[in-house]
């Protein structure tokens, strides 16, 4: 199967952006920042615990919100060039930076899981959803809150989401 990510020029990217706020509101998902460029749709689901430590399971509460995700954007998917689902660690020592093959093994694990989830979905070409992983060097959270205070424990939230129209060739 060839993918196509050109796009005709009369899409507009921010019908996606309006869409995607109003259905994460919509059923109630806290934490999710939906923001836009000129090109892209960005999503990040800075609360949502995707994942266990030291795991790349989906939590069921992942799940759901990823089965919310896949509703918004599945009567857009003719809009979407491309999806990056951005996998992240977190450095649970602030003094002991992870092992780099482990750290990177995980989050990119995490990446793949989310893909294969929206990928078994069937509602977007599969070749429009490519999984990246950054690991710890990314992070979606610092090592305090927002209060100041040292955080504890070990953060399970390490997926982002860019939905991008790319430019015209």
């Amino acid at each position: 199967m060839q993918t196509s990510t050109e796009l005709p020029e009369d899409v507009d990217i921010n019908k996606l952006y309006l869409t995607l706020a109003q259905k994460l509101d919509e059923y109630g998902v806290q934490g999710a920042t939906v923001s836009r460029g000129k090109d892209y749709t960005f999503i990040q689901f800075q609360d949502q615990a995707f994942f266990d430590g030291e795991s790349s399971v989906l939590t069921d509460e992942a799940k759901a919100v990823l089965d919310i995700f896949c509703d918004a954007i599945a009567p857009e998917t003719a809009q979407i060039g491309q999806i990056d689902i951005m996998g992240h660690t977190s450095q649970g020592d602030p003094n002991r930076p992870n092992r780099p093959r482990t750290d990177r093994m995980l989050s990119a694990l995490r990446s793949a899981e989310v893909t294969a989830y929206i990928q078994e979905k069937n509602i977007i070409d599969p070749g429009k959803l490519v999984g990246l992983s950054y690991g710890q060097f990314r992070p979606v959270a610092t090592f305090q809150t927002s209060e100041g205070e040292p955080r504890t424990g070990v953060w399970r939230y390490c997926s982002l989401t860019q939905i991008q129209k790319l430019p015209d060739h």
